[in-house]
């Protein structure tokens, strides 16, 4: 107790010295004055003096840093007054009546900060100067007065300038050179001006800008690279503007962009054409303005991007691409929309997103046909499907967000929820669904024990709308027992639509039917590709209500007038009353269009060898084929020869190298499911004349009929004219033209029809001319026609060849004959006279020799070959080199008169025996070299029957040994032959044996 009693007079002893340090360090020690000055207060370095005085007051503190004058009436000029204030760092003259920039002494050198915002000042030329006094400012408010037009070079070159104010003034129109000098400007505040045009040039020179402001002006279109200076801007506000057009690369440039706001505008359309350029924003708000679709791709620009706020747009449908590029999304406001279809995958692009906001949308029937659409939302914490029209919930509606936090199902037209479609939220800690239409039957018992076991049970309260006896109950009331399914009339579609095939411009009527236990009236609805169709003028729904003895049957009926391509889909019925619903399958209408060309191929005349090309095009729904006929068939010879081409790209038909026979009506056909559509091009193949025979002299006897041919080809086919001794022909009793001309007929020819007859081939690319010369024979004279001189030149060159095959029978004979002779002067050559004498082994075995030989003279059986050297033709003297002069090799063998080999033939064991007296007779010269007679050999037994098989008859080499037909001496001086004679060929690969004595 004296401890607590000590310590508080201790405490009212320090107490004013307190005060009196706190007053210090507050207000600081005045300096000279003493000081602060009234009626003005100060705090510390700060003198207010804002409404107190309609003047600068005098005498004020040398100290002060911050001068408050704001709300004083001042209209002097004049501040002479805040001279000596050496360390003035800020001013303050707002709501003032300065009608110009005050006349601000030179001597505030350290005057960083200047507030004029709120009088009556407009910029002029003594406003610049005063300015242009002050470049050391770094702060300059001038909103809210009358500045109309910013004059060039109002600041200065050295301007350090780093905040700029110019908030509601009267501004029209930005230009260049009004900014020029503010090179370290960073914050350009524009708002609330009527500013409706920004040259190019206008912002060039503020490369320092951050932060630029244009909210509330009244620009309607942003020029292309209007920002392209801009480089280090990161903050741009276009908001509460009337922009409707935003052209190609309007944001260009701006290397360091993260927040880009165009709320309130009047933007239609999201396109990556004016997006192009905004690599690194982070945040884009375009709500209020009247988006009603996004071009696919459309941020493909845009891949930073962490938030997008679309809401309080016209959007109908979310698309499987329309978020295509945003992997980096973080949250996605699409509130207050017209949104009634989310196709399935359509936020697989953005699997960052956390929280996802779809309030006050048309999502009427999102929980029956939603099922996997958030399947890629693992991340998402906060989704909001307030306001909608959802009136089920299926039980795969939530499926993938697992993660989630808080849910807004509140003021939706719920009826039935499936049992545990949050039962895989394990993090869920906000539910709102306070709902009263819920539909409690024996599928809802589930929801009570469930949210009972939730953090969050207190704070939602659903109700329910049926049946009657639990009306207004929240279901956390009820007790199991009382959720039944008895007696509960929900309608059932008994007649589904049918799909349908319908032409472009038709009508067409799609049929649903539904009954229900109940009186009350079935709700239809209509869905084409998920999305609800109502009444328009081009579509009328018809309901019509039947009562039948056990059920209520009602109509609806869809009719689709003058239909158009964006009527094609999949329709679906939905009925649905206060207990329940139910919806048919879905059918599908196509609208098809029948094939219409584009391009047409026209007649065409090419000449041969050239290239035909016929175009054929056409357009349809769907897409037509093409195909071709020629002449009503599939028979192309062009085809067959590969001389036909098809270009797809180009929609053209080709033939190359045409010929003639590729002449013909060629048929392009285009065929979908609409039908076909034929259109006919004639190919005329242009030829010149030409005969296709020469024609032909003739020769007729006076009185007899004679054709006359001119066979022609060309194309177009070739007008005849026949000419006689350049006089053209007409038709007459004797003269006739048949088959086009081509056959000229005369009949009883007279003389005077010899001559030459002239046809002409004519057609548009040329002529040609043929000639027949036409002879008249009398009636006495001889004719030989053409036939019968043909006969006899082939019988004369018959008679020719056999004449002279005779002749050369007949040479060749005594040639033979002449060589088989013993040769006179052999016997002087062989003498001793110099020549070379060779002696030669005939061999001959009797089993390989076709006949037997019997051999006189020496048993050994040589024959001596005297070879004659004198001679200058001999071949003995030959070299070998080919230089002698004689080159018939037969005339090697020179047989020695009187001298021969007598071969004689036997039967079958016959001797064969030689006539002494052939050697006895001869002459002394032979006797001398053949020696005395001897006796003769037997020769070998011979038969008969044996025959060599290529021994028929008497060969050359049988001619090489014979010597004689009488006579066969065992020694016998001969010329040898040489080796190349043709009577000399080998008689065989093995010598023959030595004879052998019988």
């Amino acid at each position: 107790m004296l401890l607590s009693v000590d310590a508080s007079s201790k405490m009212a002893v320090f107490r004013p010295i307190l005060c009196y340090v706190f007053v210090i360090l507050l207000f600081g020690v005045a300096a000279d004055t003493g000081g602060c000055v009234r009626p003005c207060s100060c705090l510390g370095h700060i003198v207010d003096c804002s409404n107190v005085t309609h003047s600068v007051p005098p005498d004020l503190p040398t100290w002060v840093r911050v001068l408050d004058l704001s709300a004083n009436k001042l209209r002097d000029q004049n501040l002479g007054p805040l001279s000596h204030l050496a360390e003035l760092a800020e001013l303050k003259l707002s709501y003032n009546s300065f009608a110009e920039v005050p006349n601000i002494p030179s001597s505030l050198t350290g005057l960083s900060t200047l507030v004029l915002s709120h009088n009556e000042i407009d910029i002029t030329a003594a406003g610049t100067r005063i300015l242009h006094q002050f470049s050391a400012l770094s702060v300059l408010d001038l909103g809210n007065n009358h500045i109309t037009h910013l004059t060039g070079f109002m600041f200065p070159n050295t301007s350090q300038l780093r905040e700029l104010n110019l908030n509601n003034n009267g501004l029209q129109k930005l230009e260049g050179g009004q900014f020029e000098g503010l090179y370290k400007l960073q914050d350009l505040r524009l708002n609330k001006n009527k500013i409706k045009t920004i040259s190019n040039d206008a912002l060039k020179h503020l490369k320092a800008l951050q932060n630029l402001d244009l909210n509330r002006n009244q620009l309607t279109k942003l020029e292309s690279l209007m920002f392209q200076d801009l480089a280090q801007l990161t903050t741009l506000r276009l908001r509460r503007n009337n922009i409707v057009h935003l052209e190609d690369g309007v944001f260009w440039g701006l290397k360091n962009i993260t927040t880009l706001l165009l709320d309130h505008n009047s933007v239609a359309n999201i396109s990556k054409s004016w997006l192009y350029g905004l690599d690194t924003l982070h945040l884009l708000n375009l709500s209020h303005n009247h988006i009603k679709e996004m071009d696919p791709e459309c941020w493909s620009f845009n891949p930073n991007l962490h938030e997008l706020d679309l809401s309080h747009n016209q959007i109908k449908a979310i698309s499987k691409n329309s978020l295509n590029h945003l992997s980096k999304l973080q949250i996605l406001r699409l509130n207050l929309n017209h949104i009634s279809y989310i196709e399935e995958g359509a936020f697989n692009h953005t699997p960052d997103l956390t929280e996802l906001e779809l309030n006050g949308n048309e999502l009427s029937w999102a929980g029956e046909e939603m099922n996997g659409i958030f399947n890629s939302l693992t991340n998402l914490e906060v989704l909001s499907l307030a306001e909608n029209r959802i009136s089920s919930i299926n039980y795969l509606a939530f499926t993938g967000v697992n993660n989630l936090r808080a849910l807004n199902l509140a003021d939706n037209n719920l009826l039935s929820i499936q049992e545990n479609p949050w039962s895989h939220m394990i993090n869920l800690e906000h539910l709102s669904l306070n709902v009263s239409s819920l539909m409690c039957d024996c599928s809802l018992g589930w929801l009570p024990l469930w949210l009972r076991k939730q953090p969050f049970a207190n704070e939602t309260r659903p109700t329910c709308a049926y049946p009657y006896v639990l009306q207004g109950t929240s279901i956390l009331d009820i007790v199991p027992e009382k959720f039944s399914c008895e007696g509960i009339p929900n309608p059932h579609i008994i007649e589904e639509p049918q799909s349908k095939m319908v032409l472009l411009g038709s009508n067409v009527t799609l049929q649903c039917r539904a009954n229900s236990s109940s009186d009350e009236k079935i709700s239809f609805r209509w869905k084409r590709d998920n999305i609800e169709v109502k009444s328009s003028s081009g579509l009328y729904l018809k309901y019509n209500f039947r009562i039948n003895s056990d059920s209520k049957e009602q109509t609806s009926e869809l009719h689709v007038y003058n239909t158009s391509l964006r009527d094609a889909g999949l329709y679906q019925c939905f009925a649905s009353n206060s207990y329940g619903s139910a919806h048919s399958g879905k059918a599908n209408v196509s609208v098809v269009v029948f094939p219409k060309f584009t391009k047409i191929p026209e007649d065409l005349q090419v000449k041969t060898g050239s290239i035909a090309r016929l175009p054929c095009a056409a357009e349809g729904l769907p897409e037509p084929k093409m195909s071709w006929q020629k002449d009503g068939g599939n028979d192309f010879p062009a085809a067959r020869e590969r001389r036909m081409h098809v270009m797809p790209d180009d929609d053209v038909f080709f033939i190359v190298n045409v010929k003639p026979f590729d002449m013909g009506v060629y048929s392009c056909m285009a065929h979908n499911d609409a039908g076909v559509n034929v259109t006919n091009a004639s190919l005329t193949i242009l030829e010149t004349p030409s005969f296709l025979k020469l024609m032909e002299n003739k020769d007729v006897r006076v009185g007899q009929a004679v054709v006359l041919e001119c066979l022609s080809t060309g194309s177009p086919r070739p007008q005849l004219k026949w000419r006689k001794d350049n006089v053209v022909l007409r038709p007459s009793e004797r003269y006739h033209f048949t088959a086009d001309d081509e056959l000229l007929i005369i009949r009883n020819t007279q003389p005077e029809d010899a001559g030459k007859y002239e046809c002409e081939l004519t057609n548009p690319l040329g002529s040609e001319k043929g000639y027949s010369k036409l002879t008249i024979i009398p009636a006495s004279g001889s004719l030989i026609i053409n036939d019968d001189m043909a006969g006899i030149i082939v019988i004369a060159v018959v008679c020719c060849a056999v004449c002279t095959s005779i002749v050369w029978v007949v040479i060749i004979y005594q040639t033979r004959k002449h060589m088989s002779r013993p040769s006179q002067s052999s016997g002087s050559n062989s003498g001793a006279g110099g020549g070379v004498q060779h002696t030669v082994d005939l061999k001959l075995a009797t089993d390989h020799s076709p006949v037997p030989l019997l051999v006189y003279g020496h048993p050994g059986g040589q024959i001596a070959n005297q070879m004659d050297t004198d001679s200058e033709h001999s071949s003995s003297k030959d070299s070998g080199t080919g230089d002698s002069k004689r080159s018939h090799s037969h005339e090697d063998l020179l047989p020695l008169p009187e001298l021969g080999m007598h071969v004689k033939s036997s039967e079958a064991g016959d001797d064969c025996e030689g006539d002494s007296s052939d050697v006895e007779n001869a002459s002394p010269a032979v006797q001398r070299l053949v020696g005395p007679a001897r006796s003769p050999v037997k020769a070998p037994p011979f038969v008969a029957s044996v025959k060599h098989p290529n021994r028929q008859r008497r060969t050359n080499h049988d001619r090489c040994y014979r010597l004689s037909m009488n006579s066969h001496p065992a020694t016998a001086t001969v010329h040898a032959p040489r080796p190349t004679s043709y009577h000399c060929l080998p008689l065989g690969a093995v010598s023959p044996p030595p004879p052998q004595e019988v």
